[in-house]
């Protein structure tokens, strides 16, 4: 994560505040999520537990592979998915403001693109399928689009409220820089 200090050149500052402002909770109007698990790239999909313990909604979707970013609160295991011929993969995250998020971002990456090569489905899930593992499918997507905003507009047309925790939308922001995926 970036030290607050950070020297941004206007262009770059101008996108952060973007971001910021196009992800930020609004504590007065809170957006709903979909109903439904999101699909945000053909091979990837974001939702929340209650989409992943539904086994007819992933089968009807064609999920191959189940990337849970909340292990510790979320436990299904390899033993709930294996019956369906669902692969499983988990983690543990925070959803907390001092947490590293994109310390997860090349598990997802590797996971996404072998799932994709071997022309399967992915379904990427938190608690709420908000902040987790919506950071990181905002961070995926944009390495794929190589523009940061336009990834963030589509990930958030698809799946309603995500990335709302500022920390992340930082980390996510910085990723993109470092990438080179900071484009207006």
């Amino acid at each position: 994560m970036a030290a607050p200090d950070l020297h941004l050149a206007e262009e770059e500052e101008a996108i952060l505040k973007e971001l910021q402002q196009m992800l930020r909770l609004n504590l007065s109007n809170i957006e709903r999520t979909s109903s439904q698990p999101a699909q945000i790239m053909p091979h990837l999909f974001l939702g929340d537990r209650d989409h992943a313990v539904n086994i007819k909604v992933l089968q009807s979707l064609g999920i191959t592979h189940v990337l849970n970013c909340a292990g510790a609160t979320v436990r299904t295991g390899q033993d709930f998915y294996r019956p369906f011929g669902i692969g499983y993969t988990e983690f543990v995250a925070q959803d907390e403001q001092g947490y590293n998020i994109m310390q997860h971002y090349d598990l997802l990456a590797g996971l996404a693109n072998s799932v994709a090569a071997e022309k399967g489905r992915l379904f990427v899930h938190c608690e709420a399928g908000v902040n987790r593992s919506g950071s990181l499918c905002v961070a995926y997507h944009a390495a794929g689009s190589g523009n940061l905003l336009e990834s963030a507009r589509h990930c958030k047309a698809q799946r309603g409220r995500i990335c709302t925790n500022p920390a992340f939308q930082l980390q996510v922001f910085n990723f993109a820089r470092q990438q080179k995926l900071l484009r207006p």
